[in-house]
């Protein structure tokens, strides 16, 4: 039966590369509410959860951030929220899954289960932040790329990610409970095309990451049928990734493939990859305009 459902997912992976690329705010799932109307110019502040993608080095005490020590600069979430001129509370931590109870790392201590508590005890009502509304207010969660990346492939693979989104949708409910409406969610890129270490074979990233992603549109799906009040954006990072990679000349970028650590030919304006890992702030950059294309876009449906 495994064998049968891996070949099919390669046939699927097959049959999308087939088919030109397109920017991620072009593929992305958008679930609009009737009652619930987004409107993106009216949004003031952008709350963030996830992993070293989103972090910025928050200082939790009083939720302001420094980026001097952000080596790749400035994250999509900064470029995100000046481009609307909204307030950023970012709860994102470097090296956060999930819950470490299923993905355990050894020299990491904040989840998202840990982001989400932080959230509740500085922005629930009667907290120190509480001034937030929900129809003003967009919630961000960009996680499952340290799960793709740890994950041991002698567990239950599947049934490690299932748990991971079963999480995050989880604590999305909690948000929504306390008043959140409007959430844009990233969905996993090809880290397959990420400029890991060359003598290690990362194909089997293809496979789990269209099987998470899948999943992930799924639980958005459901999510939205539960809750008509809600806007959900599924932000096709995984499409935007592959565009970016193969029309680099494009956004100015002096390759797609090699990271500014091991070139440093030009400056780190010319190259979408930081490291064999994290985007260089052009890339998070590239990635925060097509997502306030996207967003402004809304406001018109």
């Amino acid at each position: 039966m495994k064998k049968i459902f891996n070949f099919i997912l390669l046939l699927i992976i097959i049959i999308q590369n087939a088919y030109a690329v397109i920017k991620g705010k072009d593929s992305s799932l958008t679930l609009l509410s009737k009652t619930s109307i987004f409107k993106y110019d009216n949004i003031k502040d952008l709350i963030v959860f996830g992993d070293s993608l989103s972090s910025v080095n928050t200082n939790f005490s009083d939720m302001t951030y420094n980026i001097k020590g952000i080596s790749e600069g400035e994250k999509w979430p900064i470029h995100l929220a000046k481009a609307n001129g909204m307030k950023l509370w970012n709860y994102a931590v470097s090296g956060a899954v999930a819950d470490f109870k299923i993905i355990p790392r050894k020299f990491f201590n904040t989840s998202y289960i840990d982001e989400y508590q932080m959230f509740l005890d500085r922005m629930s009502k009667g907290k120190k932040f509480d001034s937030w509304d929900g129809q003003s207010s967009l919630f961000a969660i960009w996680l499952g790329c340290n799960e793709i990346r740890c994950i041991k492939h002698t567990q239950e693979v599947q049934k490690v990610y299932n748990t991971a989104i079963n999480i995050i949708f989880d604590k999305i409910e909690g948000m929504y409970k306390v008043g959140a409406r409007n959430f844009l969610i990233l969905n996993i890129p090809p880290l397959d095309k990420a400029p890991l270490k060359e003598d290690q074979n990362y194909n089997y990233y293809r496979y789990d990451i269209f099987y998470y992603n899948e999943k992930l549109s799924e639980y958005a799906n459901n999510f939205f049928y539960r809750h008509p009040d809600t806007n959900i954006i599924l932000y096709n990072a995984n499409e935007q990734y592959n565009y970016v990679l193969l029309n680099y000349q494009e956004f100015g970028l002096f390759t797609g493939n090699t990271p500014w650590t091991v070139g440093r030919r030009y400056g780190l304006s010319r190259y979408f990859w930081f490291d064999n890992f994290h985007p260089t702030f052009r890339g998070h950059q590239i990635i925060a305009d097509d997502i306030t294309v996207l967003l402004k876009s809304l406001n018109k449906k």
